[in-house]
């Protein structure tokens, strides 16, 4: 009983003196702003540089969320990332893309993270030609 007292006694100390609340503060703004993490298999690009690989995500949920789109390579190196707008809103979609002659031949792949349920983001790893037509669509799970 005595040591309980004792550690609430140095707890309301730290409190009073504002250590205890910037150490939270710290913990708690320190902590990672996206919880769900959905990624495409990988995808060879072509040796056709007028292709580009483009890594799309849409809102399909109710509400805005706090998204990042990257296209990666292999060993984990972000080739591009997006800006999106923070937050997401509904029906709203982000991309990025690059031009495959920035990674002719590399293995890469589609990564979105986000706040929230997996059911409310929808993503693809696309390659697209030089006539802005779709050539393979990956979806991310």
């Amino acid at each position: 009983m005595k040591r309980t007292i004792e550690s609430l006694a140095r707890l309301t100390s730290l409190v009073r003196k504002g250590t205890l609340t910037v150490a939270v503060a710290t913990l708690a703004l320190g902590a990672p702003a996206y919880a769900t993490t959905i990624a495409t298999p990988f995808m060879f690009t072509a040796s056709d540089t007028a292709d580009l690989l483009r890594c799309a995500a849409v809102n399909v949920g109710s509400s805005p969320v706090s998204v990042k789109v990257e296209l990666v390579q292999s060993g984990g190196s972000v080739l591009r990332t997006a800006a999106c707008s923070d937050p997401l809103p509904p029906s709203f979609f982000c991309l990025t893309n690059t031009p495959g002659a920035g990674a002719i031949g590399e293995a890469v792949y589609c990564r979105v993270s986000f706040k929230g349920s997996k059911q409310n983001i929808r993503a693809v790893l696309e390659v697209i030609d030089g006539r802005s037509n779709t050539k393979v669509a990956l979806p991310a799970e």
